[in-house]
């Protein structure tokens, strides 16, 4: 058996889109003001508050840390990873992650043994 792990993936993807050139993107994507992208300063008031995450039903998550991605410049603003306290969660996959002020879809996948611990990993 095969397995491809996520960072393949990631690479396969790249080489994809890179080889289908700027008209793969979608239109949103290329009228997306700078601004737009995501930042640590708007996760950063958030560790250790509670979130809801959205999904075939709704599950209580912690927002335990906001750390610097291996290989980046420690607190680049727009590249960093958020780790979830999450007991049971859903498989990995896109979800809506909100609290009373935040609302932001976020690509979760679960880390370390079991699903307690999910990832969002932000590099844009």
């Amino acid at each position: 058996m095969v397995v491809t792990s996520r960072r393949e993936l990631f690479q396969l993807g790249l080489v994809a889109a890179v080889a289908a050139g700027p008209l793969a993107l979608p239109q949103q994507v290329l009228a997306a003001p700078r601004s737009a992208r995501l930042s640590r300063s708007l996760f950063a008031p958030y560790v250790g508050t509670s979130f809801t995450v959205s999904a075939d039903r709704s599950h209580q998550a912690v927002l335990r840390s906001l750390d610097d991605l291996p290989h980046s410049p420690a607190g680049d603003p727009h590249r960093f990873r958020l780790l979830f306290a999450l007991s049971g969660g859903p498989e990995q996959g896109t979800y809506v992650v909100r609290n009373r002020s935040l609302s932001q879809p976020l690509f979760l996948v679960p880390v370390g043994g079991g699903r307690s611990a999910y990832e969002a990993v932000i590099a844009s």
